[in-house]
């Protein structure tokens, strides 16, 4: 859940990390659906690929929508306000939290560029299915002993051909 997060990581959500993940999508539904409409086998193929891509796609939407519309991050500036008060206010909490949110903005300061990356990173190249293949040839090469390469070999066998089921090449 998200409910107890920090003002600026509320932020960080609405303005960065879904909006980037959004851009992402964006494009690559554009390019999917480009084809699927052209080609009724294509459609068939990757219908199941293009739901799974757009079902996150409008989940980020309607989050940054939520949050915008209800003003997340002015509630939970205004919270963290009083919470900052309440705190000051009280020496033994004071001695234990007084220096919390001063440290959160700092991470959370630290953390937004390499959130960005991060989710550039996921979004494109984990999910290039060349990648996935490289990675099961990978295991294929550790395998050690002929009945460890069998075992395995079986296994890259099968999560290829799930990888190229609907593939349209």
């Amino acid at each position: 859940t998200n409910e107890y997060l920090y003002s600026e990581a509320v932020r960080q959500i609405v303005e960065i990390n879904d909006p980037v993940r959004i851009q992402i999508r964006d494009k690559a539904l554009a390019v999917i659906d480009a084809f699927m409409r052209k080609d009724e086998k294509i459609k068939i193929q990757y219908a199941s690929k293009f739901a799974g891509i757009s079902n996150a796609w409008k989940k980020w939407q309607g989050e940054v929508l939520g949050l915008t519309k209800t003003k997340a991050v002015a509630k939970k500036q205004a919270y963290e306000a009083e919470f900052q008060k309440r705190v000051d206010n009280n020496p033994t909490w004071k001695k234990a939290y007084g220096s919390l949110l001063n440290e959160l903005a700092a991470a959370y300061e630290q953390f937004g560029p390499v959130s960005r990356s991060r989710d550039v990173f996921l979004e494109v190249y984990s999910k290039i299915e060349l990648f996935a293949i490289v990675a099961q040839i990978n295991n294929l090469i550790k395998a050690e002993g002929q009945q460890n390469f069998d075992a395995t070999l079986e296994k890259v066998k099968e999560k290829l051909q799930d990888i190229y089921k609907d593939y349209n090449a």
